[in-house]
């Protein structure tokens, strides 16, 4: 049986550490910048409370944020969040993260501070227009059948230069910019960079 995959890049999964010697940072006020040369996207951490939050509350994480790394993944990829009166899509606002090694057990979802030592991976939600109609099943080994894609505005397609831009809240920005392969073939996952 064929396999139905998308001729876009949705999901791009990128691995975090700190250098030796770094301050612990705080992922709850990184901001990840990115673009395709035609889109920028601003994104928060998917649990900051404050950053989309009304005057004065602290009701500004993605709706339905929770423990559960897998489960925040899919309502970043499917879901919408409504702050008053806004309906902000979440795969234009917001990322997720997801601990790879935390040796000290510091770093949860709801309290995402990484040490010297840590590593996580930082999902940023790129599904295209055309994903979000094709109405895939699944990003990855995550099941989406349930809520549907929503578009990030972003569209990856081959040969597209994309910029990311991680800013912490204090410390040096990390930039990475790379340029998509001149075609996906028929892999489901792509290395983009380095």
């Amino acid at each position: 049986s064929a396999t139905n995959m998308s001729d876009t890049i949705d999901l791009l999964k990128l691995k975090v550490g700190l250098n030796v010697g770094s301050s612990p940072v705080d992922v709850n006020q990184v901001v990840v910048s990115i673009t395709d040369g035609t889109t920028a996207n601003n994104l928060v951490y998917a649990g900051n409370t404050k950053s989309y939050s009304e005057a004065g509350q602290s009701n500004g994480a993605m709706g339905s944020f929770g423990d559960v790394a897998a489960t925040n993944l899919v309502t970043l990829l499917t879901g919408v969040t409504t702050i008053g009166s806004d309906n902000l899509t979440n795969s234009q606002k917001y990322y997720t993260v997801e601990k790879i090694r935390d040796e000290d057990a510091s770093f949860s979802q709801s309290n995402p501070v990484m040490n010297t030592g840590d590593l996580i991976t930082l999902y940023i939600a790129t599904t295209s227009a055309d994903s979000e109609t094709a109405a895939y099943n699944e990003v990855g080994t995550s099941n989406v059948s349930s809520g549907g894609l929503d578009s990030s505005g972003l569209n990856l397609v081959p040969r597209t230069t994309v910029n990311i831009v991680l800013t912490p809240e204090s410390g040096a920005a990390t930039t990475a910019d790379f340029v998509a392969p001149s075609s996906y073939g028929v892999k489901e996952t792509v290395q983009l960079y380095p």
